[in-house]
């Protein structure tokens, strides 16, 4: 986990860049790239599908191949910190334990002196004659089935975007998985655009330069952007490229079961 954070930060300084250049130029807050790179990634939350996508994001913006950075990263997953408790607290809780059995043994002891001085001075009535035992069941029934061990949860999918389609200016992705959480960010000048979903409309409106929207959908969702080329989209952690046109429409859709 630090060698990768060593990686990152070692290229970050290579390109003369600061956290906070990085932060504008990716839109990954400044407190997680500093996690990352200090190897702290239980700080992310999310875990470890999110601490791909951010490593994905960062690898395309330094420079740096994701696939050594995976091979780094391997299956593990994020170390929660454990707590763990206080000798000093362990102490106490075993000394009031021990202090309320000798009082417990010291009770029993006291009844039992006083049960004996009473049998002693006044024998009591004799006891009855044991009863037969009660008949025993010819059809027992069988004890119920113990109750079966709750499955553990399957680990969160990793975010994938794939173009399924491209005709003119329209492009067609497939998303996994939901639901999906879309920023737009305005890198220069200023863009016009326009969100739907399911053909209920989010969002018409224009950003100037350094603004960001951002919109999570259940649904399939429509994107219409008026200057692609000055807006950086990122899909669920992961970032799209730039492209030229003036005009630019994308669909994004779930995969199907």
């Amino acid at each position: 986990m630090r060698e990768i954070g060593d990686v990152l930060r070692r290229a970050r300084e290579e390109k003369g860049l600061s956290v906070g250049d990085l932060h504008e130029k990716t839109r990954i807050r400044a407190k997680l790239i500093e996690a990352l790179e200090e190897g702290d990634f239980a700080a992310v939350p999310g875990g470890m599908v999110y601490v791909k996508g951010f490593l994905r994001s960062l690898s395309e913006e330094l420079g740096l191949d994701y696939a050594e950075l995976a091979n780094l990263l391997g299956d593990k997953p994020v170390a929660q910190p454990s707590a763990r408790p206080r000798p000093n607290a362990a102490r106490r809780r075993r000394r009031r334990s021990l202090t309320w059995l000798i009082l417990l043994l010291v009770g029993l002891m006291a009844l039992g002196g006083l049960y004996m001085m009473w049998r002693d001075r006044d024998p009591g009535p004799k006891p009855p004659l044991a009863e037969d035992p009660p008949a025993l069941d010819p059809n027992p029934q069988p004890d119920p089935p113990e109750p079966a061990e709750p499955e553990p949860p399957e680990p969160p999918a990793e975010p994938k975007l794939t173009l399924v389609s491209e005709s003119g200016e329209r492009r067609v992705y497939q998303v996994e998985p939901w639901p999906l959480e879309l920023i737009i960010y305005i890198e220069r000048e200023s863009c016009w655009f326009r969100v739907t979903a399911e053909s209920e409309q989010l969002a018409s409106t224009t950003l100037s330069a350094g603004n960001s929207a951002s919109f999570t959908s259940e649904s399939e969702l429509t994107l219409r952007l008026g200057n692609p080329r000055v807006v950086t989209l990122t899909v669920n952690g992961i970032r799209l490229e730039s492209l030229p046109e003036r005009v630019r429409d994308y669909v994004f859709l779930s995969v199907s079961p």
